[in-house]
């Protein structure tokens, strides 16, 4: 039996899917606003349980996986995974409004990635937005700004 971890690959995959996309997708965001309000591209992308408030540099991307149930069905030897993922975007930013719009738009960026682009397939059956959250933080927390996109990523993994 080799050893692998399909929670865990999934996980660093989305991670590295959006690396590669997140940027695009904010300077499409730019252009069609055409309000002066920038997006910076994110200066982290990690799979962890890092602390938002610890950052060194912002925006920052941090995927904090929350729950994977595991259907198994012995007559065909396939395991259905259900994982759901919490996609974290800090950003810091001093003026309230802007940096409200500023964080929506960084989960829209990631909303639009995941309905558009279906390059993630070869690692996962179906990954859906089920809910954005916007958080406001203290204004003396760093100015920081969080928004929580919430996913569900659904795979079938065959152990045969």
């Amino acid at each position: 039996m080799a050893a692998c971890s399909p929670v865990e690959d999934i996980l660093y995959k989305l991670a590295a899917w959006l690396l590669a996309n997140v940027p695009t997708y904010l300077d499409t965001i730019e252009a069609e606003r055409a309000d002066g309000i920038a997006l910076a591209d994110p200066t982290k992308y990690e799979v962890s349980d890092a602390d938002p408030f610890g950052q060194t540099q912002y925006p920052v991307v941090l995927i904090y996986p929350t729950d994977a149930p595991i259907e198994a069905d012995i007559d065909t030897g396939h395991d259905e995974i259900a994982l759901s993922a919490e996609i974290l975007i800090a950003i810091s930013d001093g003026d309230a409004a802007e940096g409200t719009k500023r964080a929506l738009r960084y989960a829209e960026a990631v909303r639009e990635i995941i309905r558009d682009d279906r390059s993630m397939a070869a690692y996962a059956d179906l990954i859906t937005v089920k809910r954005i959250i916007y958080y406001a933080t203290d204004p003396e927390q760093l100015s920081l700004r969080l928004v929580q996109v919430s996913v569900e990523i659904r795979k079938t993994v065959s152990h045969i």
